[in-house]
């Protein structure tokens, strides 16, 4: 189940890009990796406290605080750009926790699969994420 989380990863790095060609500015493209940055300094602290599956259900919570924050927008761009920092921190936290995670719970036997999966979906979420954008890319408001 975690593994989605590279999916998460991947979707949220690529789709938010043709927003760009929608006379958006970069700010909202690229605070995302500011969180990202704390989050992935965060998540080790968070998993001395929490173990790695606290760690993880934390960035469920902030992350889905984050998406709220974004989806009650209502013209304000001030609570966009907190909303998608805030994201950015569930993201990093994700990005740093779960390869580590899959890395330990399964047999030797399949970790390397296991641990290859989070690279593949993260792909996966990349190119949804890039189809999303190209087909949204030229929406008038």
């Amino acid at each position: 189940m975690f593994v989605l989380g590279a999916f998460l990863y991947g979707y949220d790095g690529t789709y938010f890009t043709g927003m760009l060609e929608m006379d958006y500015t970069a700010v909202f493209a690229s605070i995302v990796q500011a969180g990202e940055f704390v989050g992935s300094l965060a998540a080790s602290v968070l998993g001395d406290y929490l173990g790695r599956k606290g760690a993880l259900w934390s960035a469920v919570l902030i992350v889905t605080i984050g998406c709220i924050l974004q989806l009650v927008v209502v013209g304000s761009v001030s609570l966009l750009i907190v909303g998608r920092l805030i994201l950015g921190v569930g993201v990093g936290i994700v990005s740093n926790c779960v390869p580590m995670y899959l890395s330990e719970i399964p047999p030797a036997a399949i970790r390397g699969s296991v641990v290859s999966c989070w690279q593949l979906t993260l792909a996966i979420g990349q190119v949804i994420g890039a189809v999303i954008a190209q087909g949204t890319k030229d929406y008038e408001r």
